[in-house]
């Protein structure tokens, strides 16, 4: 198992677990999740990683769609995995903007994470220290007379 793969796969799971709340699809964490559901988003990020990001969402869903049919889901009103059933088991283009938006999720997020291979290895920056410009000295006659704690306290009173 690729182990940046598998954690690509977490963070898009849980982005996708975090917009399913807003149109309100409860998931469960990561760790609560069931086996097929991991899988399910390890092939897909592999799948992006793959292409090297080059990949549409309709693209992205008809693999998922092949991959699950192939395992027996069928369409379905609600998601049931008992049943292998799934609303999402449609082409692209057949579900609405509120579901598509997942496999561009996916896609953007793994395009952030995945390494990029073709780079050269960058030297590293170099930051440059300011110079330091030297303190002027004052002559002795214009340094200010040392003055007695209690003179210090009334100045800053005044200021304050």
């Amino acid at each position: 198992m690729n182990c940046q793969a598998y954690q690509i796969a977490q963070i898009c799971y849980e982005s996708h677990r975090a917009y399913s709340a807003t149109i309100n699809q409860l998931l469960p964490t990561w760790d609560c999740t069931a086996q097929w559901l991991k899988d399910s988003f390890m092939f897909s990020v592999e799948f992006v990683m793959q292409k090297k990001g080059a990949v549409e969402p309709a693209e992205l869903h008809a693999d998922w769609l092949r991959r699950m049919q192939e395992a027996g889901w069928k369409q379905g009103d609600m998601r049931a995995p008992d049943r292998l059933e799934h609303p999402g088991l449609k082409k692209h283009e057949a579900l609405l903007p509120s579901e598509q938006i997942k496999a561009r999720l996916l896609i953007a997020i793994v395009k952030v994470f995945m390494p990029d291979e073709s780079a050269e290895p960058k030297e590293p920056v170099k930051i440059e220290q300011p110079k330091a410009e030297p303190i002027e000295q004052k002559a002795d006659d214009e340094k200010p007379a040392d003055e007695s704690p209690k003179a210090r306290r009334k100045k800053n009173v005044d200021r304050g």
